[in-house]
């Protein structure tokens, strides 16, 4: 060994965030090769942020994203070259496949868009309804799954979002676009597949509560700026009705049409949001509940492959 023939070894460590802030504290430059002592040396280039901002982006978008992103790829891939995320997204069905107990159900029939190539919007099935509303939601950066082309799109390659349109795919489900209740509750069921399925495969994904929601409006509502209360003035509305039409069914566990009229009679962009949020906190509460072993797997099956209320198996958990 080295320590036996009287050669100490040379150890080299690479951005420390603890010398990366205390030299930030004292005005001193961070970054450049630092002696430790005792044949320790260090080289600093990369601020903690944007360590800790590419390992969020791993974990969230998964290994294409840091190549698309940054640049960053494993040897043997051209960064310039294209991205292959048809390979990540199967790789998510799969897994839906196996956690859902899943048969005969197609897991490579699909194709996937993000951002970069909004060329499929110029298909006419997206010049009218039901077409155009998905076209609306794309511009305005939701992610979609579209039955034209059995199309997947993401923005980005984030995880969450990209099992919610996986799932939706799985269930060969078109998301209901039109303005009645029915509609109302099926977009419902909807969002809560896709949130329940996101979270099967990253438990850590979160939505708010209801207390979480009133806090928040709390917050919105205390807002000094009214430039930046109109800005959030959408997250206060969906909040708003999403509590409002939670609390009518927790009253009752029936609603009466007119008593979720104003939900209905806002605008599209609102009602899209409100049911994606009250979505959100179905598919919250069924994890939940299956997390405590109170809802098994088949019926969660049951749930988003053989029936449209969003509601089913859900008394008294929203």
């Amino acid at each position: 060994t080295l320590a036996a023939q009287g050669i100490a070894p040379l150890v080299l460590l690479q951005n420390r965030d603890s010398i990366y802030m205390r030299r930030l504290k004292r005005n001193q430059e961070p970054t450049g090769w630092f002696s430790l002592g005792r044949d320790r040396f260090l080289v600093n280039n990369t601020p903690p942020t944007v360590k800790l901002q590419t390992y969020l982006t791993w974990l969230e978008h998964g290994g294409e994203a840091l190549c698309a992103l940054y640049g960053f790829c494993s040897a043997g891939v051209d960064p310039d070259g294209e991205v292959e995320l048809a390979d990540t997204v199967q790789r998510y069905i799969r897994a839906l496949h196996d956690l859902f107990g899943l048969r005969h159900k197609s897991d490579d029939d699909f194709q996937v868009f993000t951002f970069k190539s909004l060329d499929f919007l110029n298909d006419s099935y997206y010049r009218k309804p039901p077409g155009l509303h998905l076209a609306r939601l794309v511009r305005e950066g939701h992610s979609v799954y579209s039955p034209k082309g059995k199309t997947i799109y993401v923005p980005m390659m984030d995880l969450n979002r990209t099992v919610e349109e996986a799932m939706h795919y799985l269930m060969g489900s078109e998301m209901a676009t039109g303005p009645s209740f029915r509609d109302f509750l099926d977009r419902i069921h909807y969002f809560a597949c896709g949130f329940l399925a996101s979270k099967l495969i990253n438990p850590n994904r979160h939505t708010p509560s209801g207390d979480e929601m009133r806090d928040r409006l709390t917050q919105i509502r205390a807002s000094a700026s009214g430039k930046q209360r109109k800005k959030l003035s959408r997250q206060e509305e969906a909040f708003e009705f999403a509590l409002r039409f939670l609390t009518v069914r927790r009253r009752s566990g029936r609603w009466a049409e007119e008593e979720i009229a104003p939900v209905l009679k806002s605008d599209a962009e609102t009602v899209f949001a409100v049911s994606r949020q009250v979505g959100y906190a179905v598919g919250a509460a069924l994890y939940a509940a299956y997390d405590r072993g109170e809802v098994s797997g088949a019926n969660l099956r049951r749930y988003a492959f053989q029936q449209r209320d969003p509601f089913f198996l859900m008394d008294g958990e929203v």
